[in-house]
């Protein structure tokens, strides 16, 4: 899951100059990865495969959470930072979501979902800092040197872009196209209100580009409200050195996380019962945080049937295709202080996580796929998957592209429990969001990142549901009013989290 990867900044840097993502950029995901020989590997680390408890969840607690990716574990956390017994259970072997570090393909730690602590001060930020988990330098970009904008078979340079009104136009909001919406004439999708604008073809492509590889979605389904609402941290991005996933084990330590353990079934009304793998357990309440595309799937049934309301929030929100394309050179292609490439194939977007670090070299790069690629992948075997993106990479970089040493696709829609990248509000469909957020009978309560009005599709975002939700069901079991959710989330969850140093 990802926080949001960074297009918006590579864009951003680009404005700078005054270029453009020339072209149209549709990206997406499809299938398993490709399995190569694996880099050196340093010291190990704890990873999420092998944080989670062994042995046979309980028959009765007090709360039982559903998900052990960042929502649902700081939810658990939270909870039992304040006298509440709670059990996680999750359907996957492993603990995280959408979040995922691989330490074989290069010297250091890539991410296969979420990679970035966007700006400073929110939740994830935060909850690291409590922790003392070091920082890698800011993600940030030298447009003057750095970064490649290749579309049109060309690398594009400012003075072509700069001599064009429209696309003057575009840059100067950050090809943001809800700078364009008008909140006053009612909701409409992002892809109306790019087409309105009466820009030339070639910016309204930009734009429509940009945006569905920033959502991870068709740009006709995405509300415009929704979008023009979302929120940014101030501050740079920066990765977590030692990896994301280290985030994930402080948040899971101490907590009984029973992996493998899909849950089936629901019963509430008079207490819950919740249907597991393992067999039922008996609780109070439930915190609900799996994704939308797996509570659209119905792999999860609840008995009574979920009210109108419920179900109508659930259908009014989306998840589109996304994966990452990971591809690492014994010689690379690029030069030494290259950050990113903007490009207008089926993978617009691509970036170079080692340039920040100071333990590996600038070797490795970084596709965000979404739509585009995933439709074009569809179908076709790992091996052929791999000649796609590499075809990509020869396009922007030359022959010298055509052979990394490691490669892997991670298709985050291909994952059954997952199910997508990220959430989306569907156009017309305002207040999804509040709508899945809201708790039933004061016994199912609901968290993830979907759940969150402002800062959705991030990790900050997720973990700050899951704290609401605890909050929520605290003050249900002691019978109090919850305290106020907005406040800066440095509370009990992280500081009562062993730390890992």
């Amino acid at each position: 899951m990802s926080p949001r990867l960074p297009r918006r900044t590579l864009l951003r840097r680009a404005a700078q100059l005054g270029l453009g993502a020339a072209g149209v950029a549709l990206v997406g995901c499809g299938a398993d990865d490709d399995e190569t020989p694996a880099a050196p590997v340093a010291a190990p680390t704890p990873s999420t495969d092998d944080a989670a408890v062994a042995g046979t969840p309980p028959e009765r607690t007090g709360v039982v959470v559903v998900g052990a990716g960042l929502s649902g574990l700081a939810a658990a956390s939270a909870l039992r930072a304040e006298g509440l017994d709670a059990v996680v259970l999750e359907a996957q072997d492993r603990i995280g979501g959408r979040v995922q570090t691989d330490r074989e393909l290069a010297s250091y730690p890539v991410e296969l979902g979420g990679e970035f602590l966007h700006g400073q001060g929110h939740a994830s930020w935060r909850l690291a800092d409590d922790l003392d988990l070091a920082l890698g330098d800011e993600a940030d970009f030298d447009p003057d040197e750095d970064l490649i904008v290749f579309a049109q078979g060309t690398r594009w340079d400012s003075d072509d872009l700069e001599e064009d009104a429209d696309l003057s136009a575009i840059v100067d909001v950050d090809l943001d196209a809800s700078a364009f919406f008008d909140p006053g004439a009612g909701d409409q999708s992002l892809g109306d209100v790019i087409r309105a604008t009466g820009l030339s073809p070639l910016a309204q492509a930009i734009l429509i580009g940009s945006e569905q590889g920033e959502y991870s979605a068709p740009i006709d389904l995405l509300s415009a409200t929704d979008t023009s609402t979302q929120e940014e941290a101030p501050g740079a991005d920066r990765r977590i050195a030692a990896g994301y996933d280290q985030l994930v084990i402080a948040l899971a330590r101490e907590l009984p996380v029973f992996v493998e353990q899909p849950v089936s079934r629901i019963e509430w009304g008079d207490g819950v019962r919740v249907h597991h793998a393992g067999g039922v357990i008996a609780a109070d309440v439930v915190i609900v945080t799996v994704s939308v595309a797996a509570l659209q799937s119905g792999a999860i049934s609840f008995d009574p049937p979920l009210p109108a309301e419920k179900t109508d929030a659930i259908d009014g929100l989306g998840m589109g295709r996304l994966g990452k394309i990971i591809a690492v050179y014994d010689d690379p292609p690029w030069d030494a202080e290259t950050s990113g490439v903007l490009h207008d194939g089926l993978v617009t977007t691509w970036w170079m996580p080692g340039l920040d670090r100071d333990d590996g070299p600038n070797d490795t790069v970084i596709g965000f796929a979404s739509e585009r690629f995933a439709a074009a992948v569809e179908g076709l075997s790992a091996s052929e998957i791999r000649t796609v993106a590499v075809r990509e990479l020869v396009q922007i970089f030359g022959s010298n592209a055509e052979a990394p040493a490691r490669f892997r696709y991670q298709a985050w829609h291909e994952n059954p429990w997952i199910g997508g990248g990220y959430s989306y509000v569907r156009v017309g469909r305002v207040g999804a969001r509040e709508g899945l957020a809201a708790p039933l009978r004061s016994e199912l309560f609901f968290a993830g990142e979907a759940t969150h009005s402002t800062t959705p599709a991030t990790t900050h975002g997720a973990i700050e549901s899951g704290r609401r939700a605890a909050d929520e069901v605290r003050a249900t079991l002691s019978n109090h009013p919850a305290p106020n959710t907005s406040r800066p989330a440095s509370h009990a969850l992280a500081t009562r989290t062993p730390l890992i140093r």
